[in-house]
């Protein structure tokens, strides 16, 4: 993973976690209009302690909750819960930028064990 540089505005961070780019296939379900559950495959570009950056088939509103499936090498997953903050539509799909709902401890060492693997 090749770590980001921070947005800016003015002379204040934007993020308070660095990011890092991280391409991979993820999963997010969500809840429908209709009240259906449903599954979407996510292309993730980049992920943060605190949220994931990534492209989805369909544009989604802005508080939307997801649960992610983060994959483990050693093939289990890992699920966690996250909120839109942002979706920009662009010609390769929807651009979504995703918050974790709850920081568990472990989903820091899960990064930490990425990051440490693409070193």
């Amino acid at each position: 993973m090749v770590q980001q540089t921070t947005l800016k505005i003015g002379n204040m961070e934007k993020r308070k976690y660095p990011r890092w780019t991280w391409h991979a296939d993820v999963q997010g379900l969500y809840v429908d209009e209709q009240g259906h559950r449903v599954v979407e495959q996510l292309q993730a570009l980049d992920i943060s302690r605190r949220g994931l950056g990534a492209v989805g088939s369909k544009s989604h509103r802005v508080g939307e909750k997801f649960v992610i499936t983060l994959p483990e090498p050693d093939g289990r997953n890992r699920y966690v819960h996250a909120k839109v903050v942002r979706c920009n539509m662009k010609d390769d799909g929807a651009h979504l930028g995703l918050e974790f709902n709850d920081f568990p401890t472990e989903l820091g060492a899960w990064l930490n064990v990425r990051m440490s693997m693409a070193a």
